[in-house]
């Protein structure tokens, strides 16, 4: 008992009452237990008494259980063409929704239903035809599907962070379409959650092939209004592409500029960003079999400081994209992309290559195959813990060499007989990463003698078999002063 609360105390003392315990994350200020360290047996967590009211854990000694639910859907679709130009599109959706069998409680809000209604007009019929649409979709907000009907950026689209409640969500748009030459589109779209969220969203799309020239371009603009706070949301993602013969140059232009005002203290939420991103390569050859391309990429992106937008870091990137033989017998491929990234505290230079070489001898019957690579990035840190299994089943043993009865990480050791084999390691999730340069070094040999299939004697028994051989050197090192070598 701690100030007149029953709590769980971590002990390895048998004559005391000894229970397992599980604990559940649920978030920093939600529970009553915070971690205390970590054995080899896992994690130790200590109570932490609340102040002034405020929970200061982030663990309770909870498990969600799971109970049974159903799910049951209704479908109905329509389509009508009243002319050759225009097209209307419905359907309606029911849905029933129990989240425990068990329970009678809540079962008001099982039932759902949506449904939406699109109009498809072609406005004009020329080389380049235009057409209209307009629809409106209406979702309840008890409302269940089996699988998501939203895409996965959508609450990213519109920086929803809460999509609860009835949804009115109203689109429209033009469209300008050619054969061969591409198409523009532009979309206009309101969606609606009652108080929980509006926001008027517009977007364009452009893809046109003009001659020897390639646009691409997605942009949008986002003004919303939530509950507890408001957003403009600036998106531009921009390729042009130009061919002349064997060769080709282009240009990227890419930006975001999100900007999150919470509507009570009238500041920047930490979520808001801005990043502009420009690109320029160059490339000769048939990219179905030899070329190079060559290109420089230049981004800076800044985060919330002091209530406003300031740069935190700043990147170039040189990058080589090639492949130099291709051939029936021989194939050689090279990829470097060195970038460095200026940030206030350090430089961090990055390289990442990859040469690849493969060659076919003696008519197929010899295939080597050489890979080198080098990569800097980040690899999770490895937090494990020893489980006892079964006397022989594991591949562990336990020697308490300070006699204190509590098993450390350092305390466990190879086993060296079969039955002193009683636990195994089991690797933790993490959420800690370290900085790393890995040089990787592959190479395969296969010998391949079917093609002697059809002679006598000793080839022939060889044509049965076939021999691969290959050898890795992995090494990986910490990256501690931001640069790779």
């Amino acid at each position: 008992m701690i100030a007149g609360q029953e709590v769980y105390v971590f002990s390895n003392d048998p004559e005391d009452n000894l229970y397992n315990v599980r604990f559940t994350y649920v978030g920093q200020g939600g529970g009553d237990y915070r971690i205390q360290t970590t054995i080899a047996t896992g994690r130790i967590f200590e109570y932490a008494a609340p102040q002034n009211g405020i929970q200061q854990g982030a663990y309770s000694p909870v498990v969600q259980l799971v109970a049974p639910n159903k799910l049951q859907m209704a479908l109905f679709d329509a389509e009508y063409k009243p002319g050759e130009k225009t097209n209307i599109t419905t359907e309606l959706a029911f849905s029933n929704a129990d989240a425990n069998l068990f329970s009678s409680m809540n079962d008001n809000n099982n039932t759902g239903f949506a449904g939406n209604i699109d109009l498809d007009q072609q406005i004009s019929d020329g080389a380049w035809k235009l057409s209209g649409i307009i629809g409106y979709e209406f979702v309840y907000k008890y409302f269940k599907t089996v699988e998501r009907f939203r895409n996965v950026e959508f609450q990213r689209d519109w920086d929803i962070l809460n999509m609860e409640g009835t949804q009115h969500f109203l689109t429209t748009g033009l469209d300008l379409a050619h054969a061969t030459k591409g198409k523009v589109l532009y979309r206009y779209g309101h969606l609606d959650f009652g108080d929980n969220f509006n926001g008027n969203r517009h977007t364009v799309a452009v893809r046109l092939h003009l001659d020897s020239t390639r646009i691409y371009s997605d942009a949008s603009y986002l003004k919303s209004h939530a509950a507890t706070y408001k957003t403009s949301f600036i998106r531009s993602y921009n390729t042009a592409l130009h061919s002349f013969g064997k060769k080709w140059i282009g240009v990227k232009f890419n930006s975001e500029h999100n900007e999150r005002i919470d509507r009570v203290s009238q500041r920047l939420s930490p979520t808001s960003h801005k990043f502009i991103e420009y690109e320029g390569y160059f490339g000769i050859g048939d990219t179905a079999k030899v070329f190079s391309e060559i290109g420089y990429n230049r981004s800076k992106t800044d985060s919330v400081r002091i209530n406003s937008l300031q740069q935190v870091n700043k990147a170039n990137t040189w990058f080589l994209r090639s492949k130099l033989i291709d051939t029936k017998l021989a194939n050689l491929a090279a990829y470097i992309n060195y970038r460095t990234v200026d940030r206030e505290d350090r430089k961090d230079e990055i390289l990442n290559s990859r040469l690849s070489y493969g060659q076919q001898l003696f008519n197929n019957a010899i295939s080597l195959q050489t890979v080198y690579e080098t990569n800097s990035g980040s690899i999770p840190q490895q937090e494990y813990s020893y489980v006892e299994v079964d006397t022989g089943m594991g591949y562990y043993t336990w020697i308490d060499y300070n006699n204190n009865g509590i098993q450390e990480l350092d305390e466990f050791e190879v086993a060296n007989f079969q039955d002193e084999a009683d636990y195994v390691r089991i690797l933790l999730p993490t959420i800690n990463f370290i900085r790393t340069n890995q040089n990787k070094f592959s190479q395969a040999v296969t010998i391949n003698a079917s093609q002697w299939a059809n002679s006598e004697g000793l080839r022939k028994t060889m044509s049965h078999f076939i021999n691969q051989s290959s050898v890795l050197f992995d090494g990986k090192r910490l990256r501690n002063n931001g640069r790779f070598n």
